[in-house]
């Protein structure tokens, strides 16, 4: 049987054939430049390709600490820019992007995590995008798929399946109202707290080598705000497993 793909790997993969961006060069955009306990930063490190592989690129879930990763929204924004500075096209990223959405829901799952959930993120990031052309590419490529799908007895379990799993999930945000606000709330919390980073970020670039204590207090500020982020992704991981479990429960009586 053949090994599955993590979800990182499906993700470097995705980007090396589709947009010719090397492991290491999206590494260098995607990974922290801030120094772990060895003193290297992992944007460093990632230039051991095979360090990157072994460490990054096929790793699990969960298994990495936030530290190893820059922050994710700035992380975004560099990676968006490498791309549209090769060429590529606010459609051409989203054609991309939505034609791997299958492999990366499916590496997901393999994974123990919501596939289901990737897909709706996906579809509604492509679907949210006003390019005309965009649209037209992506309404071809769903078309294709949906016929391919057809005749594939496996793809119309797994297609029941997510249909029966989205029903599940709306009706149980829609049983459970305050724990819904909950999730908006934090999940409110955590975009804030990006601005923050990125805002601390930028003032600490601005000290001169010789500002010790304005850098201490600023470093202390992006520690806390980076801790309370975990504490969110936490919180929100548990309301996503009760979810889960419920719909597990539903599916399986």
């Amino acid at each position: 049987m053949p090994r599955r793909q993590t979800p990182l790997e499906v993700m470097f993969s995705l980007f090396k054939t589709s947009f010719t961006l090397s492991h290491r060069a999206l590494a260098e955009l995607l990974l922290s430049d801030l120094p772990l306990t060895n003193g290297q930063p992992t944007a460093q490190m990632s230039q051991d390709t095979s360090w990157l592989s072994r460490t990054i690129v096929h790793s699990q879930p969960g298994s990495l600490e936030d530290r190893y990763f820059a922050d994710w929204s700035c992380a975004s924004n560099q990676i968006l820019h490498k791309l549209q500075e090769k060429g590529y096209s606010n459609a051409d990223i989203y054609t991309m992007i939505a034609a791997a959405t299958d492999t990366m829901a499916q590496a997901l799952s393999a994974c123990g995590r919501n596939g289901l959930l990737y897909r709706n993120a996906a579809s509604r990031l492509v679907s949210s995008q006003p390019d005309k052309a965009k649209q037209l590419r992506r309404e071809q490529l769903e078309k294709d798929m949906t016929k391919r799908d057809e005749y594939d007895p496996e793809k119309k379990k797994e297609r029941e399946r997510a249909e029966k799993e989205a029903e599940l999930q709306a009706k149980y945000w829609l049983d459970n109202p305050v724990k819904k606000s909950q999730k908006q709330a934090l999940e409110d919390e955590f975009d804030r707290l990006g601005n923050e980073l990125r805002e601390l970020k930028s003032r600490r670039s601005f000290f001169s080598p010789f500002e010790f204590k304005a850098k201490r207090e600023c470093d202390t500020k992006i520690e806390q705000a980076r801790a309370r982020r975990r504490e969110i992704k936490d919180s929100l991981k548990a309301l996503d497993d009760e979810l889960m479990a419920y719909v597990s429960n539903e599916i399986e009586s």
